[in-house]
């Protein structure tokens, strides 16, 4: 079994599906982040409609075997490392009052 590192400031819950959390992953104390920046590009109804462009990822470290870092959507999208994944809180996440209290999985974008 790989060796999680949650790199965001919340706990992250992984359930079964019939909502038994299974494992809870504490925050490491370090937060991966993606550096942005935004443009303004149109108008819309007298408002401006800004790019917002994605950058460098800092705060997550280089690949270990056996290692998988656990980071926001955001983070994995930049990242685009086989070693870096995202919950997935998307229609089989469980929610309570509409927050995510857990999740089934996990997604990948490399």
């Amino acid at each position: 079994m790989e060796k999680v590192i949650n790199l965001t400031p919340h706990a992250i819950s992984l359930a079964e599906v019939d909502g038994n959390v299974i494992e809870t992953f504490a925050p490491s104390g370090t937060v991966a982040r993606v550096a942005t920046t935004s443009e303004v590009v149109a108008e819309l109804m007298g408002r401006p409609v800004s790019r917002t462009s994605f950058g460098e990822v800092t705060g997550v470290p280089a690949p270990v075997e056996g290692v998988v870092y656990l980071v926001s959507t955001l983070v994995a999208q930049a990242a685009r490392r086989p070693d870096v994944v995202s919950p997935d809180t998307g229609p089989t996440a469980i929610r309570k009052d509409g927050q995510v209290v857990a999740v089934r999985g996990f997604q990948a974008f490399a």
